[in-house]
């Protein structure tokens, strides 16, 4: 037996270099640790023995994990020609072997990468769906399978045949990909709140502007966990009727109400008079319009403007906020072009300009919300750009995405939303699926902002 194990160390010795060289280093390291005596070569040498074939295993599969994560994965092509060559073979002995398959087809031929079949005559329906139920029997190999037949179609190729049809593939692997992909989309909505309602009366002002330090929790991603945002910029609201866009103006309205500092003003121009903002109808000392009065309202408003951009007057760290609700009502109300056009300069000017004003923190924030995001009433593409929050909610068409997004590879794609949900992004950033909190007692908390504005 001995003699045997011996025999076998000597074989795997000369025949293995990887054994050799562990069993030469295990020596040298077992005999420099033992001592380089007669009885510490011997110690070495029964070592050496033992650990250099199990150095040897644990390397071999050292090695071959380094060269499968070193293997690089089959490109499509390389998968796809690959697969060409595998159906080429299959199909060419099924034509061998059936005489029935050799009757319908004549031949066929590879044409840009595509197979083209061409058949003795013109098939008959029945004919032509059992020959794609044969082919579909091929199944799939390197990712690659037999998906459909074109219509048969005459053609000029110098061939017995007259009738052909383009077979077409598909990679299962990328379509299974997009299935996984799509799949998972599903599960993550599935995961999404269908409402964030939320109570705002009787809430302590202080305690939110120490929750918020400085910024505006404008929405909540779909899963309720809200999102500071630092309001620097102006605002784009669009949403069709129902879809909840004056909810989310009267939730910001409460947040710039309770956030904004005691210097702050807020004005808010209803040309439409909606019912929603009834609880403003008294006079408020000049902070809200309806119908006619709106342009009155904005004549002041950019009139001071002028006044704080010229130096005339210090606008200082004060910040003012202006909610234009349905925006195009307001630009169709001009009975002339030329007034149109006038407005719609002042209201591009403001929204370039008024940001920031003087040498303080002090500037502009416009929000406005409106049905379409159309160019036309932002005095062109360049005044709606100045807009660097955007948001969509309730249903969206592509080309309503297209006005409102800058849309990117890293964007949630835009589509229809529940009322209340939708998208939103902020300038720099990708599109993100959003929800705007549902407020319980919306009414009152109207009532209760409308107060704080109007005369005693």
């Amino acid at each position: 037996m001995v003699i045997i194990l011996i025999i076998l160390l000597v074989i795997m010795f000369l025949a293995l270099p990887d054994f050799r060289r562990n069993w030469l280093l295990s020596y040298q390291w077992i005999e420099q640790e033992s001592g380089r005596d007669i009885l510490g070569k011997i110690v070495a040498g029964f070592g050496a023995t033992f650990a250099a074939p199990v150095r040897t295993i644990f390397s071999s599969i050292k090695n071959q994990l380094v060269e499968k994560q070193q293997t690089s994965e089959s490109t499509q092509q390389e998968r796809y020609n690959s697969f060409v060559n595998w159906f080429d073979s299959v199909l060419s002995t099924d034509w061998k072997s059936d005489e029935g398959l050799r009757n319908i087809l004549a031949g066929w031929s590879w044409f840009n990468d595509g197979l083209v079949l061409h058949f003795n005559y013109r098939l008959k329906d029945k004919e032509f769906y059992e020959l794609k139920d044969r082919l579909k029997s091929y199944n799939m190999n390197f990712g690659w399978s037999f998906s459909d037949l074109s219509q048969m179609y005459l053609h000029n190729f110098d061939t017995s045949s007259s009738w052909s049809a383009s077979v077409l593939f598909v990679d299962k692997t990328v379509e299974n990909q997009a299935n996984r992909v799509i799949e998972l989309a599903r599960v993550e909505r599935e995961r999404e709140l269908d409402v964030l309602p939320i109570s705002l009366l009787n809430q302590d002002r202080e305690n939110v502007r120490d929750k918020t330090n400085g910024k505006f929790p404008l929405w909540a991603d779909r899963k309720g966990n809200w999102q500071l945002i630092e309001l620097n910029s102006h605002i784009l609201l669009a949403g069709s009727t129902g879809a909840g866009k004056t909810g989310a103006l009267t939730y910001w309205l409460w947040l710039i109400d309770c956030l904004k500092k005691t210097e702050d003003e807020l004005y808010i121009l209803d040309y439409k008079k909606g019912k929603d903002w009834s609880p403003f109808y008294v006079d408020t000392n000049g902070h809200y319009a309806s119908t006619e009065s709106t342009k009155d309202l904005w004549d002041k408003l950019y009139h001071q403007f002028k006044l704080y951009q010229a130096g005339v007057e210090d606008i200082g760290d004060k910040v003012v906020y202006i909610i234009i609700d349905e925006l195009s009502s307001l630009v169709e109300s001009y009975s002339s072009k030329k007034e149109r056009d006038e407005f719609l300069r002042q209201f591009k000017d403001m929204l370039r300009l008024s940001r920031s004003l003087g040498t303080k923190q002090g500037g502009y924030r416009v929000i406005v919300g409106l049905q379409q995001a159309d160019s036309n009433y932002f005095g062109g593409t360049e005044g709606r750009g100045n807009l660097g929050i955007r948001v969509a909610i309730g249903g969206i068409t592509t080309e309503g995405a297209r006005m409102v997004f800058e849309i990117t590879d890293e964007s949630e794609k835009p589509e229809s939303s529940p009322a209340g949900k939708g998208f939103a992004q902020v300038y720099g950033y990708p599109v993100q699926r959003i929800i705007i909190p549902y407020i319980k007692e919306r009414e009152l908390v109207m009532e209760a902002i409308a107060r704080r504005y109007t005369k005693t």
